[in-house]
């Protein structure tokens, strides 16, 4: 893993053919209207694309693939033994699960690679057809915001991601036996969900009225001078993530953290101080989700790779952007923001922070 230089950039050519794939079609696609029909077009080839690139890589993408590769090995030959085996025993019980369900049938770890893979990108092309405003403006995100090529190497944080998600209609449709399988199955394949759940239902809590936000901007004040108190309670739950709180930081991605937080500061005060035609229960839940993602983003100053758990968080900006977006001068906003989704993608990709580049087929 290293900076990638502008001399090295064949071997960044995939992703960003992928990138300007989306754009073509999209333009296309929406060009002529944006009812169901156009958006059931554009999600097929979306997720297509993406499922693509992500089927036929190498196992050589991504920083954690090799070590999912030898564990559906380990998984292979010794069945359930493996999950008395360091380090398998830490792995959690829903992935350990699908594993020895592959694995009964074939050693090929690739099977694994494209049902981790198929699972993730259905979930996420399915749920952001149905519930994002601009399918669009979502989708370039979800490239440029980098979740598809994080998702390339935290695969079970992502399959816990992928099933979370749902838990938002379920709670604004009241159907908490649902929400509650949903909180136990991400729960199982990473624990630590368990924040993204208790973050979910607290934002429900609050939403209700607008004059909760002064709370939440309260309480963001509060996390932010208690971190060293949230962390010890954080990782007397999950130890093992302890591993990723080494002092050893990945200074790349502390950039771009902070140039998400300044992104996700400037998005809040518009949509607090200038957008108050939109403080509705819905748009208030998305408001506390990303703040307490901003919360997340000043940890990951004092924690090194805290960041992952940011990923729960961020992932809702694809549905707040487009909402929040002026009515005035629309396309000139919708083009802002593939502009930024392109500089914050390339500032990802040549800073190959999650070793993703280069990219090679299998």
């Amino acid at each position: 893993m290293g900076i990638v230089t502008w001399r090295g950039g064949s071997k960044l050519i995939i992703y960003y053919l992928l990138f300007m794939f989306l754009i073509i079609i999209g333009a296309c696609i929406f060009s002529t209207g944006d009812t169901k029909q156009h958006r059931n077009l554009f999600a097929i080839f979306f997720f297509w694309s993406l499922s693509s690139v992500a089927f036929f890589r190498s196992f050589s993408i991504g920083e954690d693939t090799l070590n999912y590769v030898e564990w559906f090995q380990d998984f292979y030959e010794d069945g359930w033994r493996a999950s008395f085996i360091s380090p398998r025993r830490y792995v959690e019980p829903a992935y350990k699960i699908l594993n020895l369900i592959i694995a009964r049938y074939t050693n090929d770890a690739r099977v694994l690679l494209i049902v981790v893979a198929f699972i993730i990108l259905l979930s996420f092309t399915l749920f952001l057809t149905r519930y994002s405003k601009n399918l669009f403006l979502s989708a370039i995100l979800f490239i440029g915001l980098n979740f598809f090529t994080n998702s390339m190497t935290a695969w079970r944080q992502f399959m816990a991601m992928s099933i979370l998600v749902w838990m938002l209609p379920a709670l604004f449709e009241k159907k908490w036996f649902k929400a509650g399988l949903i909180a136990i199955l991400a729960f199982n394949f990473h624990r630590s969900s368990i924040i993204c759940i208790l973050s979910l239902l607290l934002a429900y809590i609050l939403c209700k009225k607008t004059s909760f936000l002064k709370v939440v901007v309260i309480l963001e004040i509060i996390a932010f001078f208690s971190i060293e108190l949230m962390l010890k309670v954080f990782l007397s739950f999950v130890p093992k993530y302890s591993i990723y709180f080494s002092p050893e930081a990945n200074p790349q991605m502390g950039k771009l953290q902070a140039l998400i937080i300044v992104l996700e500061i400037l998005l809040l005060c518009y949509y607090y101080f200038i957008r108050k035609d939109l403080h509705k229960e819905y748009n208030n839940f998305l408001f506390i989700i990303i703040s307490i993602s901003v919360v997340i983003g000043f940890l990951n100053s004092v924690v090194p790779h805290i960041f992952r758990l940011g990923y729960y968080f961020d992932f809702y900006l694809l549905l707040f952007i487009p909402i929040i977006i002026p009515k005035q001068n629309v396309i000139f906003w919708r083009v802002c923001v593939v502009v930024a989704s392109f500089l914050l993608y390339s500032y990802y990709l040549f800073t190959n922070a999650a070793g993703i580049v280069p990219y090679t087929f299998m």
